[in-house]
């Protein structure tokens, strides 16, 4: 069963490419009111980068493995972090992936889940199915593929849901981490900073950026307004970070 939607999941929209012609896409929702402050293109298929790694880490939660078990870095991606055959807990690597967007980190999560690789990709898409999020699919576990897509929607849908993973909130709101892998029987500290600037000024629930060139400059953030109401806002290909800060501030700045 897994195998037949593993292989179905790779009929994805050809058109990736990031263009300075490709529009941008994003929302804010008002959940306790249950509507759309402003929205543009929330329909629009297109690459979610690493955004993607909210579901690696929800379904390799959903595997209900041991967070404290040591377990080897995998895996083909570069990281300025890790190096493949160190230690980490599983749980140190969910917060590499969440916080410091670490690509080998959640290619280790994926490969290290009693599954294949292809199995946990076809997992993570059944995840997609399952919340409703009919236009997303993966294609791998970090986010470079530009075959990874989705709609603002969509990602509105699965951060959402993140609400009831605290670990999500708790990697959310760190400004930095530090992890203590092993390498060669001996222990290195590394330390990784938040790749959302928005980190510690919101009361946030789950967020994450992504950035590829296929992308652009992406972000979805569940977070509390200064009101105490909870809004989930989500950017999706701005050309750079400075548009993305200033779109995400603007849209912050509807609920004021």
């Amino acid at each position: 069963m897994i195998l037949v939607l593993v292989f179905c999941s790779l009929s994805v929209p050809a058109k990736t490419k990031q263009s300075d012609s490709t529009p941008v896409a994003y929302a804010i929702w008002d959940l306790d009111e249950g509507r759309i402050l402003a929205d543009k293109n929330v329909d629009l298929v297109r690459s979610q980068a690493s955004i993607t790694k909210l579901m690696t880490v929800l379904v390799a939660l959903e595997r209900g493995l041991d967070l404290d078990e040591r377990i080897e870095v995998i895996g083909t991606e570069t990281s300025r972090l890790i190096k493949r055959g160190m230690l980490l807990t599983r749980r140190e690597l969910i917060d590499l992936a969440l916080v410091a967007s670490d690509n080998l980190a959640a290619n280790t999560l994926a490969e290290t889940s009693k599954v294949n690789r292809h199995e946990f990709i076809g997992i993570m898409n059944i995840r997609a199915r399952m919340l409703g999020m009919t236009d997303t699919r993966y294609t791998d576990a970090t986010g470079l593929s530009p075959f990874n897509v989705s709609t603002v929607y969509d990602i509105k849908m699965l951060t959402e849901y993140l609400e009831q993973h605290q670990v999500f909130a708790e990697n959310a709101n760190r400004t930095q981490i530090q992890v203590s892998p092993k390498n060669k029987n001996k222990s290195v500290t590394v330390t990784a900073r938040n790749t959302n600037v928005f980190a510690s000024k919101l009361d946030i629930t789950a967020a994450k950026t992504g950035f590829t060139s296929a992308a652009g400059r992406c972000l979805t953030m569940f977070f509390r307004g200064y009101n105490n109401r909870r809004y989930i806002l989500v950017v999706l290909g701005a050309h750079d970070s400075v548009q993305r800060q200033k779109m995400v501030q603007r849209l912050i700045d509807t609920i004021r």
